[in-house]
């Protein structure tokens, strides 16, 4: 079982906005749909209803929201009660966390890897992304943008691996 965090964020660490993704980088889209594509996708109720309504369930993906609501019934989406249920559930599968702040400050304890989209520009926002550990994440590759469109957003990506949960142990480097 693998299991990924996926998210693009501000410099200053937001990445959404009254439930809005912050930038609309059809090339940042394109490769979250790329990746996700024929995989298990687990998001918090808030995240599946600020998906626009042709686009939800997000297509060619199991779409599972993880709500406290055990009543709650979604049509094209399984409903889970906390992200222990989704991981049981979807052992076999690759397993995509995308969002909200609640559902990735839950879940980084369990992700194998983190892949972050860092645009170079500060946002106003409302919901965080989550805080990846300097001790427990490792980059492992990287890629960085040409000028997007007429926009000129500059971004790169990077995929950190979780060290705890590839059985790495962290090592505490210092200086003195």
């Amino acid at each position: 079982m693998t299991i990924t965090a996926i998210y693009c964020r501000s410099d200053n660490g937001f990445i959404g906005k009254d439930n809005r993704l912050l930038f609309n980088i059809p090339e940042d889209l394109k490769f979250f749909k790329q990746m996700t594509e024929g995989h298990v996708v687990v998001m918090g109720r808030k995240t599946w209803e600020s998906l626009p309504e042709k686009f939800r369930p997000l297509p060619n993906r199991t779409n599972v929201v993880l709500s406290r609501d055990k009543n709650l019934k979604l049509d094209g989406a399984e409903v889970c009660n906390s992200i222990e249920d989704a991981i049981y559930r979807y052992a076999d599968k690759h397993i995509f966390i995308i969002g909200g702040e609640q559902v990735y400050n839950t879940a980084m304890s369990y992700v194998n890897d983190v892949i972050v989209t860092h645009v170079f520009l500060d946002a106003e926002g409302d919901v965080k992304a989550p805080k990846l550990d300097a001790e427990l994440y490792m980059c492992q590759n990287m890629y960085f943008s040409t000028t997007i469109n007429d926009k000129k957003i500059h971004y790169k990506r990077t995929r950190y691996i979780n060290l705890k949960n590839y059985g790495v142990k962290p090592i505490k480097l210092s200086f003195e």
